[in-house]
């Protein structure tokens, strides 16, 4: 059975609404990243646009476990990032040591 992709309009539904489920959210870190988007409208604005290039990628995958796979890519790529951040802050890396992690 072959299963269509998700749209970009569906996945960037799904994402508006989680972002607003996580102001509601018991995870204090959850709600700070989504007041700090939801808070003006430039910052929100452009949360979008990025947003919409990443679903973009994703809906234009044809098939629904290449669509998939890439969720997956993207997820990890993005978590990476992330991950990188969270120790440069946990660890206090500032300066030349800052740039020799990059």
């Amino acid at each position: 059975m072959l299963r269509h992709a998700i749209s970009h309009t569906r996945l960037m539904r799904v994402s508006t609404d989680r972002v607003q489920t996580a102001l509601k959210s018991a995870d204090k870190n959850e709600q700070l990243v989504a007041r700090r988007i939801l808070e003006s409208p430039s910052v929100w604005s452009q949360w979008e646009r990025e947003h919409s290039v990443l679903m973009r990628q994703l809906a234009d995958c044809a098939v629904r476990r290449v669509q998939i796979a890439a969720l997956k890519h993207t997820n990890f790529r993005l978590l990476h990032g992330k991950a990188l951040f969270q120790y440069l802050r946990r660890n206090e890396v500032r300066g030349s040591e800052r740039a020799r992690v990059y």
